[in-house]
Order: C-alpha cells, then structure tokens, then sequence
C-alpha cells in the first residue's frame, strides 16, 4: 500500500530524532545529578517515557527533576532547536520504541559496569605492582589476581583474599603474603563505594551509575578513554513496530482499530509463511525497506530424563572453541566412538576476516565512508564532533550542542532509503554466511555441537562475539544440531592427549634494521645486561602451546587443543562418566 509506505517515510525521521534527543537528555540528567550529589531515578518506563516527552511534548512533566534538566541545562545548549513538535498520531509507535530504548540503557549500564569494574580492578593492581613484584611477574598471575578482585569485590562481599585463595590454582600457595595484604586493602577500599553487594546490575542498574562515574573520572585523570552512562543512539533509521495497536496510526487516515484478522489480511503472504505449527503474533517490524515477521515458538521444558544427550557411536560429534581473531570459531569433528586421544577427522576453521568480507561489511564501510565524504555537513560532524564519552556535565554539553546543531541534516543522510538498502544486503549476506557457517559444521548430518561457554563469575557465561553468537542460535533453529554449553575452564591449559599442562611457545624477538631509512636487515634482538654483555630476548607466541610431559611433547594449536577438550568434555558426560578431573575445579583444586 502506497499510503502505508509514504505514511512509514515520514515517521521514521521523526522516531529516530526522538530517540536521539532521549539519550541526550538521559545522559545530561544523569550527570547532573551526579554533580549535585542526588541519587538516580530508578531505570523505568516511566523515567524513558516522560523523557521522550520531554522531546516532542508541550505540556511540562510530573518529573519536577526531569523538567529541570530539560528547561535549564538540556535546551540552552541547543539554540538553533525548533519548538517543540510531533507528528500527529503516533503515541503508540512512540510507546514501542520507549521499551526498546529501556531495555538498550539497562543492558547498556549493566554491561558496561561489569567490563568498566574488571578493567579498574586490573589498572589499581598495574599501579601496585612497583610496591608488590608480585603482580609484574608474569601476566597470567595478574590476570588471576583481576579475577579474585572483581569476585570479591562483586559477587562474594562477605568472604575475604585469604578465603577465595583456594578457587585461583595458578596463584594458590605461590602469592606472597605481602600481595595477599595488597589485595585484602584494595577490596576493603573499593567494597564501600560500589553499590548494593552483591551486585545486581541487571535489575538495578541506576544503583551503580554512581560507581560508574567515579570509575570514569579516575580513568580521565590517568588520560584513558572514559565512556558515556548512557548508550549513545543510532543515526540509522529505526525498526517502526506495526501491530493491531500501532496499525492506525500508520494508515494515511485516522479510522477505527482493526482488529487482528484484518492486519494479517493487509500482507496476504504471511498467510504462506504459516506452516509446521507457526502462528503469526501480530507483528512486523520495518524500516520502509526490509522487514521482519514474527511468529512465536512454544518453548516446551522436557523432563530430567529427555534432557540428556545422547551419543550414538558412528554419529558426528564437533567440539567449537570461540573466539574473535583470526578465527572466530576452531573446531574439530570426530565420531561418537572417539577415545580422546587419536586425531581428529577434520579441523573446521572459520576466519573472522573472512567472515565479515563475505557478509559484505567491508564493501558497506567503504561506501558509508564515500557517500559521508560527499556530504559536506556529514563530513564535517565526523571530523570536529567531540566526544561523548564523558562524565562532565561541561563536556558532554559540547557533544549536546554539537549534535543538536547537526541533527536533522544527520537524520536525512542516515535515514535515506539507499542507506536503508545497504543495510538490508548486509543483512542477508550474514544470514547466507550464518548459514554456510552451520553447514560446514555438521556436514549435512545430524550433529551434537560441544560449544565452549567462558564462565566469568558463577552461574554467568562471557558473551561471544556477534557471528559465534549467530552460528549458536542457528545451528539448532534451522539444521538440526544438538548445541551443548560446556565450560571451558583449563580446556586451554590441559593437553588434550595426556591431560598434562601446557605452557606457552616461546620465540625470538625480531629487530627490523633500518639501513638509509629502508627496512634491509633482521637481527635478532639483544637486551643488554649490567655487566655489558648481550642475550637473546625471546617473547610467548600465544597461540601455541607446547606439552610439558616428556612422554608426549606434543605442541598445539591453542585453539584446537582447547576444541579437542571441548569435545572429549561432553563425549564424557554423555557417557555417564561426568566431567573428568583434570576439567573440574574440585579436582585441581582438590
């Protein structure tokens, strides 16, 4: 329908201004309030929507604080703005895109916090380290200390260093006293000013904004990137949800609500999309070019007993250890009947390079950033735009007025239908890469999957990157694969033949010489001693590991060895025998 398209065109401009000026103004009150020494609002929907009315909206807010923050701060940092204005018709467009921009800031803060409070807690050691050797040996020991430090720091606030020593085996019985006393001094320092314990960043996330901004201000005094408390908002045109609700509003003329029956009949093809048991939910999302419809799955729990996987001895089973450069997934593929010990069939190696070339990332960049050139008030925004990864209310009021000033000609560029069609290739060009992906781990075949899940604390796996993420999902959506999460904690550090540690290959630094200013010679690199004479320095290849067992010897690829354990991992527990010792942390740590 014509009427529907034109009617999509004009809304989605003013959808994307509006979701731009909320994260703004989220930002600009939270830093205020910060400054001022108030507490933060509980993260709601009510917070989120009377800030986006605050963008289109005459009428002043019942949020007294809010209001204050738009009408003192927020607005006379943006002269040029017009009077307030909004498209007729669209509170319910605009009450949908209130819960995405919700979710966004809380997943936002909670991410955010955790990765922010991990890097903290490593640069205080790094600082410590001129007083305690310790924590400058060796990189792996200061990693393990980061470790115990975030534990104690987050999740376990009532048990102290000396306590959780035991759970750390690369460092246990090794630590001198002096770091453990260290370590106890930055906890009971950093434990106070935190937040609520344990840390709850997920459903409470405005309690630790706080935390976040002092984290950011030590970060800026040291001259480290900060960041922003809140997500900065997409330029590109936003997904408009039609449903039974919205469906209204989006026609050209204001008319009664239709009912359900009535939206299917205005798109006649979902009703071919409908098979296998699928029902169409009463949404579509689109951008004006591509579109997505939803259908929702029943997710039926079977019982204890149907949980189990079994392994059938000639079927084909694929350990998968992620990762993000140069691959992105390292697998290898064996038969049920495997013993552990004899060599793989096939190692399966997807290259992330390859990956995003293929899905056509790299031809979108290099035509976002000819077509940003042309423009010239683009172009301009991208090279004199300050940052906004900041917590000073001055500062972040440059990137205000900044964007403000730009706003609309950015909207127009990024909300333009070419860009819109840039986006929907790419999109299907990853959904085809996905695919392809999924098809050269199971072969065609009925396949378990063994997929490694990093635990970072307990009961929380680490986020893989966006395509292991995608494999994941589609490997038993769409090709039939049985995907076991197995924890891949020292299945890097074990060798996967003889169960002994492995430790890393080390090689000689190279210098390149530099001969009338052209690179002619390479030497290997000598580190004077006191005494005057030279040796050869060497440096740890990181993705090579070499057996310490004298009877094996063997030296791996990290990322195979660590997809051999993998696999051996779930062939075990799917045999019954549980997972074996040198895996588990009650057998290393006895």
């Amino acid at each position: 329908d014509l009427g529907i398209r034109d009617r999509i065109e004009e809304i989605i401009p003013e959808v994307s201004r509006i979701r731009i000026e909320t994260c703004l103004l989220l930002n600009l009150h939270f830093i205020r309030l910060l400054e001022e020494g108030k507490p933060i609002p509980v993260i709601d929907q009510n917070l989120v929507g009377r800030a986006m009315q605050c963008t289109y909206a005459k009428k002043a807010q019942a949020d007294a604080e809010l209001q204050e923050t738009f009408d003192h701060h927020y607005l006379p940092l943006c002269p040029n703005r017009p009077i307030n204005n909004c498209l007729p018709r669209i509170t319910n467009v605009l009450l949908d895109l209130r819960n995405q921009l919700l979710s966004n800031i809380k997943n936002h803060v909670a991410v955010l916090f955790q990765s922010r409070h991990r890097a903290f807690m490593k640069l205080l050691l790094r600082e410590a380290a001129p007083g305690v050797p310790f924590f400058e040996e060796a990189d792996e020991d200061l990693e393990s200390c980061t470790r115990l430090l975030t534990t104690a720091t987050l999740w376990r606030p009532n048990e102290s260093v000396q306590e959780l020593l035991p759970e750390y085996p690369r460092i246990y019985g090794r630590i001198p006293e002096a770091a453990i006393e260290c370590l106890q001094d930055l906890v009971d320092s950093v434990r106070p000013e935190v937040g609520p314990l344990p840390a709850a960043s997920q459903s409470r996330p405005h309690l630790y904004v706080p935390w976040m901004r002092i984290i950011s201000e030590e970060s800026s005094d040291r001259q480290l990137r900060s960041f922003s408390l809140v997500p900065h908002a997409s330029f590109s045109a936003p997904f408009i949800a039609i449903t039974p609700t919205t469906w209204p509003e989006l026609q050209p003329k204001s008319g009664k609500r239709k009912a359900p029956g009535e939206l299917r009949d205005a798109f006649p093809s979902i009703g071919r999309l409908e098979s296998g048991g699928k029902t169409f939910a009463d949404r579509i999302t689109t951008d004006g070019v591509s579109a997505s419809v939803y259908f929702p799955v029943e997710k039926r729990t079977p019982p204890p007993e149907d949980r189990m996987v079994h392994i059938h001895p000639k079927q084909r089973v694929v350990g998968l250890d992620p990762g993000k450069h140069p691959d992105f997934l390292t697998g290898i593929a064996v038969t049920g009947d495997w013993d552990g010990i004899s060599h793989q069939e096939e190692v399966i190696g997807l290259g992330t390079r390859d990956f995003y070339h293929r899905a056509g990332f790299k031809n979108r960049t290099f035509l976002m950033h000819a077509w940003m050139s042309r423009d010239l008030d683009v172009a301009a925004f991208n090279k004199d735009a300050p940052s906004g990864n900041t917590v000073s209310l001055e500062k972040f009021g440059k990137r205000v007025t900044f964007v403000s000033a730009n706003l609309y000609c950015l909207v127009r560029f990024h909300t333009a239908r070419r860009v819109r069609k840039l986006r929907r290739r790419v999109t299907i060009k990853k959904q085809i890469e996905v695919d392809r992906a999924c098809k050269k781990i199971t072969a065609g075949k009925k396949t378990v999957v063994a997929f490694g899940a990093a635990q970072v604390d307990a009961g929380r796996t680490k986020r893989q990157c966006g395509p292991c993420e995608s494999v994941k999902r589609r490997l038993s959506s769409h090709h039939k694969a049985t995907v076991v999460l197995i924890d891949e904690f020292r299945t890097s550090q074990v060798c996967s033949t003889c169960h002994s540690d492995v430790n890393k290959f080390a090689v000689l630094k190279r210098q390149r010489v530099m001969e009338d200013g052209l690179p002619t010679v390479t030497e290997v690199g000598r580190r004077e001693d006191e005494d005057g004479g030279g040796r050869t320095s060497y440096k740890t290849c990181h993705n090579v590991r070499a057996c310490t067992n004298p009877l094996c010897r063997m030296v791996w690829n990290r990322d195979v060895n660590a997809a051999r354990s993998i696999a051996w991992i779930c062939m075990s527990i799917a045999r019954g025998e549980g997972r074996p010792a040198e895996f588990t942390r009650a057998g290393v740590w006895g």
